[in-house]
C-alpha cells in the first residue's frame, strides 16, 4: 500500500502518461484502493494531487429550488412539450429553431433552479431548418425533476400525465398551459375557416389511451377558465426510423368563441 506522498506521485505520473487527469477506469487496483486508504475517495486523492475533476457532484442542492411555484410549473411544462429530462437523468434540456426562445429558458433556469447549462447550436431537426437546445447537466436536479412527476426518457413512447400540484392549482395550470401552447399549440387563420387554435402530442399506438387522458387532463385545466374545447381526434400515422413503431397524434381545439378568452386568460405568446 503507497502512502500519501507516494500515492500522488503516482496520480500525477499517470496522468502525464495518459495525457489527462486520470480517471476510475484508468487506475489500478493498488493504486486506487491507496487513493481511498490515505484520502477517503479517489477524487480527494486527485483534488490533494492539483488534478482537474470532471463530472463532479454537488453533495447537496437547496431543496428550495423545487418549490411548487409558477416559474416550476413552466419549467415542468417547458420539458414535457419541446424539452427531453434524459432517461439516465444526467441532464434535460429545452429545444427551439429560434435561439431567443433558448434565451428565456435560460433565464428562467438561472433564476429558479440556480444552476447553468450549455447552448449547442444546430444540434436537431430533420430538416434545413436547425434547432437548437439549451442543456443543463445534474443528475440531482434532473432526479429532483423527476421525482415531481415530469417524465424521462422517450415521451412518445410511455405513459406519464399532467403532474398532480400543477393540475389542483388553477394559477400553476394557466402557467403550465401558457409554455405548452407556446410549445406545441398552433393558430390557423384560413378566410375559408374560422380561425383556430388548438394544441397536439404524439403517442406510439400502444401509449394512445394514455395520450387522449393527458390532452383530456389539459381540457380540464382549461375548463378552470370556462374555457371550451373539441374533443380529442386522432390524426397522422408515422413509422419512427429508429424502432419502426407507428405513431399517431392526439389533439384537440379551442372552441371558436373562446379564442379571446384564451387569449386573455391563458396568454398567446407566440
Amino acid at each position: 500500500m503507497l502512502n500519501k506522498q507516494e500515492t500522488i506521485r503516482e496520480l500525477k505520473i499517470c496522468s502525464k502518461e495518459l495525457g489527462y487527469s486520470i480517471k476510475r477506469r484508468d487506475c489500478s487496483k493498488s493504486l486506487y484502493f491507496s487513493c481511498v486508504n490515505n484520502f477517503g475517495s479517489f477524487n480527494k486523492a486527485k483534488e490533494n494531487a492539483g488534478l482537474e475533476i470532471k463530472n463532479k457532484r454537488l453533495k447537496r442542492i437547496d431543496k428550495s429550488i423545487f418549490n411548487k411555484d409558477a416559474k416550476l410549473s413552466q419549467i415542468a411544462s417547458y420539458i414535457t412539450f419541446d424539452g427531453h429530462l434524459y432517461k439516465d437523468s444526467k441532464a434535460f434540456y429545452y429545444s427551439s429553431k429560434n435561439i431567443s426562445d433558448l434565451n428565456e429558458f435560460e433565464k428562467l433556469i438561472k433564476n429558479k433552479l440556480k444552476i447553468s447549462g450549455k447552448y449547442y447550436l444546430n444540434n436537431g431537426g430533420a430538416t434545413n431548418v436547425k434547432t437548437h437546445k439549451y442543456i443543463v447537466f445534474s443528475k440531482l436536479i434532473s432526479e429532483g425533476l423527476i421525482d415531481l412527476g415530469i417524465p424521462k426518457g422517450d415521451k412518445t413512447n410511455r405513459d406519464f400525465e399532467v403532474p398532480p400540484w400543477v393540475k389542483k392549482s388553477r394559477s400553476l395550470s394557466k402557467e403550465y398551459l401558457k409554455i405548452a401552447f407556446f410549445c406545441e399549440g398552433s393558430f390557423k387563420d384560413d378566410s375559408r375557416k374560422n380561425p383556430r387554435i388548438s394544441i397536439g402530442i404524439s403517442k406510439t399506438e400502444e401509449h394512445l389511451n394514455s395520450g387522449i387522458n393527458f390532452m383530456n387532463s389539459l381540457k380540464e385545466m382549461l375548463e378552470k377558465f370556462n374555457i371550451q374545447t373539441t374533443k380529442c381526434y386522432i390524426t397522422g400515422n408515422r413509422i419512427r426510423k429508429k424502432d419502426g413503431l407507428t405513431s399517431r397524434d392526439i389533439r384537440f381545439r379551442i372552441l371558436t368563441q373562446d379564442n379571446h378568452k384564451f387569449i386573455n386568460k391563458i396568454g398567446w405568446i407566440k
